[in-house]
């Protein structure tokens, strides 16, 4: 479910703005978070972020990120909660406990537990426009933000095991506007540490 590919055509979506075509699908938000986490937060070293599934390919370099957390099952979520109250026990049709609507229930992961609403704002390099100088300087480096929303599926131990894109603030009732305006990043890779020539990706 981390892994994706770059859609050529077909790029099907539902009414909340959900891909549909496997053959379209990005990388998962799942995969994105802990890629976050672990290669920036960790290891402090960045990534290549294709930063718009909707467009021709724009790779930019990310290297610093911040989240803030909602709960996924309010209709219209409050940004920045504390963890603890953005995380929601998960209940499927059927199961006895507390419910709310899932515009995403289909493509839920079977071991989904909780959610947990995440906002994460990602900063980039912005590209150079060429001049044919024979060397730069730091300078010459610019940088900008994208923010993104996702939920996180946790199992019971609150492991990561999958996500989806909230293409709009209101599930329930997108608009055309954010339906026009809201991206997420199509593909991410990186280079080994032990550089034999070969990339981590995914797509």
């Amino acid at each position: 479910k981390g892994k994706g590919e770059q859609c050529k055509e077909n790029a099907v979506t539902n009414k909340n703005g959900r891909l549909l075509d496997p053959a379209c699908a990005d990388v998962n938000p799942a995969w994105f978070h802990l890629t976050l986490v672990n290669q920036i937060g960790m290891k402090q070293k960045g990534f290549i972020m294709d930063r718009n599934y909707k467009r021709e390919v724009q790779n930019q370099p990310v290297f610093a990120y911040r989240v803030k957390y909602f709960n996924p099952a309010d209709s219209d979520p409050t940004i920045g909660v504390p963890f603890k109250k953005a995380k929601v026990r998960y209940n499927r049709p059927g199961i006895k406990g507390d419910s709310f609507y899932d515009p995403y229930i289909d493509f839920r992961s079977k071991n989904t537990y909780g959610l947990v609403g995440v906002e994460a704002t990602v900063w980039y390099t912005k590209g150079i426009d060429p001049d044919h100088s024979l060397t730069n300087s730091e300078k010459d480096d610019k940088s900008t933000t994208l923010t993104i929303r996702y939920d996180l599926e946790l199992d019971a131990q609150d492991n990561i095991v999958g996500g989806e894109w909230r293409e709009f603030g209101n599930t329930s009732a997108p608009s055309l506007a954010e339906a026009m305006a809201y991206t997420h990043p199509d593909h991410i890779w990186l280079v080994p540490e032990n550089d034999d020539g070969s990339f981590w990706t995914a797509y």
